[in-house]
């Protein structure tokens, strides 16, 4: 699918508007980020022949002429700023008293820029609201809207859109918009002009507290910042406004129910209390929850299984009143209208899809423990208190949290909604319970001791951190959270808790909430893979390895030290993060640099790379979440990776901090030489070819490839081993030779975080890389043995070669063999030098290699190995192929062939190269260079 090119002009919303548009696909940057829709790029339509039903173009279609004194534009836009003076400026203040009865209109809109600003109302708006064109308003002044709302002002018709598409969700669990009671309210307030103005009341103060918070960004526009400041000071002063005039209509209603009408009443006070709790959550909802106590009393609660608004309502007074009389000592004065006997049938209509998601019983229970609490000293013994107390502990600890949550399912439009969370805000607050019985009756925290609430407040955390943050759930958080933050034991403690729930940009810093889960403790494979989930969905909000662990679950049951000694010792390292890495990064490989890694640090990565915590350097590949699957191309490989990785972990736990960082490991990104190509100094670098004789060459016939030449006593401290590896270097799923010396490595594999694509004159080197297991063969017949005790390391130099396929695409014609093109054979002498002068020469460097490129690569094995001999030749080192049985034979005739080049040059093997036909055959250039190009 091809990609759609740049447009060339800016969207039509930019462009009315006259800002600069950064032409981003298929939406704008500036109007996203502004919260406007954006109009794209492509044609517009606009209705045209509508004709208005009253006002001055009554019986008029919308193209016909507006009658003004002023023409065109300027007659509209004048139009259009006088709909925008607030109701201050528009005679409003002067109105005689009382007139606040009249139904509400409000002409200003909750984004109107200061006076004297500069910036548009567009700019302004940072909630997603219906976007309405500049042009549309000059030409059409009067626009179809629900007749509901025709006689509302602009800024009111705001608040109640955002009423029914954004607060409306968190009055309930789940919503549902069909379903949702709250959203019935809206057809009221035409003729409750009470219900309107606390609504929109309620409406604006929590727009303002959304938009205060700043948004998810590291870079912002300073424009924007300040635009959604000023957008949450307007929304608040219109809530505060609201609310006035919303609380001068109270007073009158109460005086007369029957005509306001009970529901409507209810409804007030309860949106009362709502909006004292947004605004401060102190003891001004109060008063407001003892309006709603008297109004209740006056209604007896209907038991109608269809009046769903009501249900809601009263269950919400009930809540209220039940957290309210759980941290207010003093006893509420309208505690009569919250009778006992109505708690159970009010709070159960409701409990399905309540915004507390807490099971009834368990608000019951903590109902009784306020009371019990309250109780007077003559009114029961302690043995008799401590004994109710401990009575509720049992109820609420035994109460069946994974029953009530599917009992929701039986709601018809609940039946699909995801249980998970549910079952964790219920567990929350559960367990939040029995430790406020612990607090509120102390005889009863005594008498279970200490052990029992640190035990509740782990478990109660542990479901906490289990409901992320975009989960409808979530705001059903905040009374747990506010208990096991009670429960810290000391202020450190606290301030972790604080951390945990919010950072100053309004998100859970992820640091603080890993030590949280890293303190669980892991015994066996259930605690493991629930730990493992919770990373995945914190971090990346979806399961790792989409809930798939097979492999993993393998490896771990197959390792029998695995939770006693290798993951003690990834829990160390993992821990050990910030320690290692003050600085909180790391740099990302630059050409010509080198990166030294103490083993502390390697371990701490790997750690997490086995976590999968790390934020991704790249698109795959960069942790090791691709081994935990059952579905793998090479299980048996992917076995042998996870050996590796918990035999390192086992080895590194063991030993003491000296002895870890006792040798460091060096990654170094390194480029070639200038004068290693004809292209860059023709001259120079001919001279320098030709003055070069090509360096001594051995072979080594081995039954099988092996990884044994990565280990230090089988290389030598001057020596390298060739790694054919891929552009982006890394581990993998499969047993190519890339795949097999860094699955044998584990230190190896950390370099996937910080080392760029290679480009063609760049290579890899690793120094240090100490190997946990040997492998013996490649691809799908591999075998491996376990280095005990452990090895020292060599030199891995990781270059990729050229893709024959890929090359191949650009040739006219398919029967020129790519590896012969010049271009290509001085991509791959560049390639290789890189690699080779990546350390200094000495008397006995030597380079060992197979044959390089040869497989899923698909290069011709005589070029490729001829090209290694002169770039070992340029850079000063002997050169050392590998062959196994199966290439016995293409090694002896290659042997035999290069015995009779010993006395060549560099540019006489180039020139021999050179001379072979561009249309040979693969696996031909042997036998040519044999039988003619030793004449030439």
């Amino acid at each position: 699918m091809s990609q759609p090119e740049t447009p060339t002009k800016p969207c039509h919303s930019c462009r009315r508007q006259r800002l600069r548009c950064d032409r981003s696909y298929p939406h704008c940057n500036k109007c996203t980020n502004a919260g406007k829709e954006c109009l794209g790029y492509g044609k517009l339509f606009r209705w045209t022949g509508a004709v208005a039903s009253r006002g001055k173009l009554a019986g008029r279609t919308s193209s016909a002429p507006v009658p003004a004194q002023g023409s065109g534009v300027d007659a509209a836009a004048a139009a259009t700023a006088a709909s925008s003076i607030s109701p201050a400026s528009s005679g409003d203040s002067q109105k005689e008293e009382g007139s606040w009865l009249s139904p509400p209109e409000s002409h200003e809109s909750p984004l109107t820029p200061p006076a004297g600003s500069d910036y548009s109302p567009e700019n302004m708006q940072l909630v997603t609201s219906r976007a309405t064109s500049v042009e549309t308003e000059l030409k059409t002044p009067y626009i179809l809207i629900d007749p509901l709302y025709q006689d509302l002002g602009e800024s009111h018709r705001y608040y109640l859109s955002y009423f029914t598409n954004r607060l409306c969700k968190d009055l309930v669990s789940q919503d549902v918009p069909s379903e949702n009671p709250f959203r019935s309210l809206l057809p009221l307030t035409k003729a409750h002009p009470l219900l309107q103005y606390i609504i929109v009341a309620a409406s604006a103060a929590h727009m303002s507290n959304l938009v205060k918070a700043p948004l998810p960004s590291i870079q912002e526009d300073r424009m924007i910042a300040f635009n959604r400041e000023y957008a949450s000071r307007k929304a608040l002063q219109d809530a505060l406004v609201a609310k006035h005039k919303a609380l001068r209509l109270m007073h009158h209603a109460v005086q007369d129910l029957d005509a306001t009408g009970g529901d409507v009443a209810l409804a007030a006070a309860l949106f009362f209390v709502n909006v004292e709790l947004i605004e401060s959550g102190k003891h001004g909802w109060r008063a407001h929850l003892e309006g709603a106590g008297r109004i209740m009393s006056l209604l007896q609660p209907s038991s109608s299984s269809d009046n769903a608004l009501r249900d809601y309502m009263l269950s919400d007074c009930f809540i209220y009143f039940i957290l309210g009389s759980a941290f207010m000592p003093i006893k509420f004065q309208t505690e009569s209208y919250f009778q006992a006997s109505q708690m159970s049938s009010i709070l159960d209509r409701a409990a399905a899809n309540s915004y507390m998601c807490c099971p009834p019983a368990i608000l019951q229970i903590l109902h009784g423990a306020s009371q019990l609490s309250n109780m007077q000293d003559d009114t029961a013994s302690p043995a008799e208190t401590e004994a109710l107390g401990l009575a509720l502990l049992q109820q609420a600890h035994s109460f069946d949290i994974a029953g009530w949550a599917n009992d929701a399912r039986t709601v018809s439009y609940l039946h699909g909604i995801p249980i998970a969370s549910r079952i964790h805000a219920g567990s929350a607050h559960r367990l939040a319970a029995c430790l406020y019985i612990l607090q509120a009756v102390p005889a009863v925290g005594a008498a279970v001791g200490p052990e029992f609430g640190q035990a509740l407040s782990r478990d109660l955390y542990e479901h906490l951190a289990s409901i992320p943050d975009d989960d409808p759930n979530f705001k059903a958080t905040t009374w747990p959270t506010f208990i096991v933050g009670a429960e810290a034991e000391d202020e450190q403690q606290r301030n972790v808790l604080e951390d945990v729930c919010e950072d100053s940009d309004g998100s859970v810093p992820f640091w603080s909430l890993l030590q949280k889960l890293l303190s669980r403790e892991i015994k066996s494979w259930a605690t493991l893979l629930d730990l493992l989930e919770t990373i995945a969905v914190t971090a990346r909000g979806s399961s790792g390895s989409a809930g798939d662990y097979g492999s993993l679950r393998l490896a771990v049951e197959n390792e029998p030290s695995f939770f006693t000694e290798v993951w003690p010792s990834i829990l160390r390292f993992a821990t050990s993060l910030p320690e290692n890495f003050p600085d909180g990064s790391i740099t990302k490989l630059q050409s010509g640099q080198a990166l030294c890694l103490s083993r502390s640090q390697c371990a701490s990565l790997l750690a997490h790379q086995f976590l999968c915590t790390f934020e991704p350097p790249r698109v795959e590949f960069y942790d090791f979440s691709v081994w935990y699957g059952s579905n793998q191309r090479h299980p048996a490989a992917i076995s042998a990776y996870l050996k590796s990785l918990f035999v390192y972990f086992r080895i590194r736990g063991a030993q003491q901090p000296g002895e870890v960082d006792s040798v460091p490991v060096e990654y170094r990104l390194w480029s070639a030489e200038p004068n290693t190509a004809l292209g860059t100094n023709a001259e120079l670098s001919t001279q320098f070819w030709r003055n070069t004789k090509l360096s001594k060459l051995s072979f080594i016939n081995l039954k099988t490839h092996s990884t044994k030449f990565h280990e230090l006593d089988q290389l030598g401290m001057n020596s390298a081993v060739v790694v054919s590896a891929n552009k982006d270097i890394g581990f993998g799923q499969s047993g190519t030779q890339e795949e097999l010396h860094l699955g044998a490595s584990p230190e190896s594999c950390v370099a996937v975080l910080f080392t760029p694509r290679l480009e063609d004159n760049e290579a890899l080197c690793i120094k240090g890389a100490q190997p946990m297991i040997r492998f013996d063969g490649q691809r799908r017949h591999i075998s491996w043995t376990v280095h005990d005790p452990p090895v020292a390391g060599g030199r891995l130099l990781l270059m990729d070669a050229l893709e024959i396929d890929v090359a191949a695409g650009d040739l006219e014609s398919e029967d020129h063999l790519p590896d012969l093109q010049e271009h290509n054979i001085i991509r791959e002498i560049t390639k290789a030098n890189a690699a080779f002068t990546s350390w200094p020469q000495n008397s006995d460097s030597a380079v060992f290699t197979g044959q390089w490129g040869c497989g899923a690569f698909n290069g011709e094995p005589t070029v490729k190995l001829l090209l290694l001999w002169m770039a070992a030749s340029l850079s000063g080192k002997k050169l050392n192929v590998v062959f196994d049985e199966g290439e016995a034979e293409f090694g002896r005739c290659f042997q035999e062939l290069t015995e009779n080049m010993s006395a060549y040059s560099v540019l006489d093997l180039m020139s021999v190269l050179r001379e072979v036909p561009k249309n040979i055959n693969r696996l031909g250039v042997l036998r040519w260079i044999h039988d003619f190009g030793m004449r030439t």
